[in-house]
């Protein structure tokens, strides 16, 4: 029973990873992609709608992600310390730019409660830095 859960933790940790790399792997394999992300993390407002809609979409992703690791950790035993480099790492690498500001303050509705207190205190703490 114990190693079948460690092998499930593991096979949930192996599928947060493939998304994630997924999602990196479309930056890096689009020149597009790459100059949306990058112009979308100064300012997505400078982005017309189309670009726009795919910066949100991609950030959105990597949110999810975040997600999925948040919640695997608070729901099914994973160390916390997998949130807190992995998951804490990427919301001050993702969110904490001018484009992830724009993203959160809009979309932060579509994320339950208490990942949207820590994802909050996470940006909080890092502004202060």
């Amino acid at each position: 029973l114990e190693q079948g859960t460690l092998m499930a933790r593991a096979a949930a940790q192996n599928a947060s990873n493939v998304a994630l790399r997924e999602t990196r792997a479309s930056i890096f394999a689009s020149g597009e992609m790459a100059e949306i992300f990058f112009l979308g993390n100064a300012n997505p407002q400078d982005l017309a709608d189309v670009p726009r809609l795919r910066y949100r979409l991609l950030i959105q992703n990597v949110t999810e992600v975040m997600l999925e690791i948040y919640s695997q950790t608070m729901a099914t035993g994973f160390a916390p310390e997998t949130w807190n480099t992995q998951g804490n790492t990427l919301v001050r690498r993702i969110l904490d730019t001018p484009g992830g500001n724009w993203f959160w303050a809009n979309y932060r509705h579509n994320y339950p409660a208490d990942f949207r207190t820590e994802v909050d205190k996470i940006l909080a703490d890092a502004s202060s830095l």
